[in-house]
Parts: C-alpha cells; structure tokens; sequence
C-alpha cells in the first residue's frame, strides 16, 4: 500500500509519527497485520506497529532521531510505502548484538529461546544509544544477564 503524508508531531512536539487512516490501518488490522515495514521515500526502512490513540487517531512511530538522520522533518510530505513486516522478529538486529550473539554460543543459545516479543526489547535497548561502543557494551550487558536468568527490562541493564 503506497501513499503521501505529512509527517506530524505531538502537541509537546517529542513524538514524531506519519498519520494513517482507518482504512488504510483496518487493511492490515483485518488480516491481524499489526507489524509494519514501513519504507519513507523509497530509502528509510523501518520495523514498526499500527498504533492509535484517542488524540491522533491511526499513526505509524517515526522517531525524530530517525527523522533528522534521514534529512526529513516534521511537517514534509513524504511518499509512504507500507507492507507486512515478514522479518523472524520484526525488526533488525544491530551489528552490536549480532556480533555477541555470534561469538558467544551460550548467549545465542538463551537469546533463540526468548520469546519474540523480549527479542525486540532486547534490540530496542542496544539501539537506544547512537554510539557503537556504547551498543556493544550494552549488548554485552544485557546478555550476560539473560544468560544467567534475568529477562525483566528494568533489570537487562544493571
């Protein structure tokens, strides 16, 4: 499905998200489609679920971090492309976490069992810092935790 939007923000302007309508929503929600690869202007792919609220109505998350690296702004009308995300976990894994998870078979072992949905936590909080050095030292963190039972968010990281 391919169409134009505006690229919007919040009321407080933190959030950043490309607006979607009911029916274009409903077209996957139907089909129990909820986990997007959303592609903004042919380059900018990203793994992401329909969300709604009362305020905006259907939106897809953009992030203003993505935004500003991609060159694109809040208010820009963009080319929208969105399809069903047929990746294993839906989203990608950061070079960070795939280099740990290929040179320590145990924490590869403990990872493939976690279920998905604690998988894309797993990557939300590697990719959570924009520095490589910060991202592996994280990753090395968290699956040293996982590795010895840990899989709670709040502690993935202490």
């Amino acid at each position: 499905m391919q169409f134009k939007a505006t690229i919007s923000a919040g009321a407080s302007g933190y959030a950043s998200f490309i607006p979607i309508t009911e029916e274009q929503a409903k077209h996957f929600l139907n089909q129990k489609i909820k986990r997007l690869m959303v592609t903004i202007n042919k380059d900018l792919k990203l793994h992401r679920a329909i969300q709604r609220s009362n305020e905006f109505g259907y939106y897809i998350m953009t992030g203003k971090g993505l935004l500003k690296e991609a060159g694109l702004e809040i208010g820009q009308t963009v080319e929208v492309k969105l399809e069903k995300d047929t990746t294993e976990l839906k989203s990608l894994i950061p070079e960070a976490l795939d280099a740990v998870l290929k040179s320590d078979f145990e924490a590869f072992e403990a990872f493939e069992k976690l279920r998905p949905g604690k998988k894309r936590t797993i990557i939300y909080l590697v990719t959570g810092v924009k520095s490589e050095q910060k991202q592996v030292e994280r990753a090395l963190k968290i699956m040293e935790n996982i590795k010895i039972g840990i899989t709670d968010p709040k502690l993935l990281l202490k």
